[in-house]
């Protein structure tokens, strides 16, 4: 671990604290036009990487402690998206959640109370397949999607976020402070396929590209889940 998050932390002043927990991601270009249609506020709009073009960031966690939360896996479909706040380039990453399912029932309902995420109970599991770690994400045997990335080792301090949601017509903004190290790869290395539901036809009206753009694995890492604010637009 990199920093000392949960020192002189108040428990009651954050949602959650999650102390043990691993993630593997990669992002793939994605045309613009093919994300307009799912985003649900005109204010939020996609960072432009390059001319017609963002980056779509698949992310799986498997978190094993967790306060006031059992154990659950989670796997994210995200947006990168300029700050509605000063329409300038981000100093911390900020990421539209498209689709965030989870595998218990309380992750599922404190997400969409409190955060407005868009989430549904699935299964999603992951498997270390020699010097790869997997994560298949699926609903009553139908395949969503999922996702391979090398396990390259951690080297590199881990960057906090914030996320954009939408809870009815309010749009909320959250940070997540995150600790340790992982693992970074420019370019190929990373994949995905698509399954057979419904979701998945939806996943391939975005057009994501077979090669990446980078991919990350850290295999422990702690975070803070604060608590929503509301922004004004």
């Amino acid at each position: 671990m990199t920093k000392h998050i949960f020192h002189n932390l108040d428990p009651q002043s954050v949602a959650a604290c999650y102390h043990d927990w691993t993630l593997i991601s990669a992002s793939f270009p994605a045309p613009l036009a093919g994300i307009a249609p799912f985003m649900p506020h005109e204010a939020l709009r996609p960072v432009e990487t390059a001319p017609g073009e963002t980056n779509l960031t698949l992310m799986g966690m498997a978190y094993r402690r967790v306060d006031r939360l059992a154990p659950y896996n989670e796997f994210g479909i995200l947006v990168p998206v300029s700050p509605l706040e000063t329409r300038q380039p981000p100093e911390i990453p900020v990421y539209f959640v498209l689709q965030l399912p989870v595998t218990t029932q309380e992750a599922r309902d404190g997400g969409i109370l409190i955060y407005g995420y868009p989430k549904f109970v699935a299964q999603i599991d992951f498997e270390r397949r020699g010097e790869r770690i997997d994560c298949h994400v699926g609903v009553e045997g139908n395949a969503i999607i999922s996702l391979s990335v090398p396990a390259h080792p951690g080297e590199l301090p881990t960057v906090d976020l914030y996320t954009y949601s939408v809870r009815g017509a309010e749009i909320l903004k959250t940070r997540i402070e995150i600790n340790g190290l992982s693992g970074s790869l420019p370019g190929p290395g990373a994949s995905y396929s698509l399954g057979d539901h419904p979701l998945s036809d939806d996943l391939r009206k975005l057009e994501m590209a077979a090669i990446p753009s980078s991919s990350q694995y850290a295999p422990q890492l702690e975070s803070i889940l604060h608590f929503p604010e509301r922004i004004q637009i």
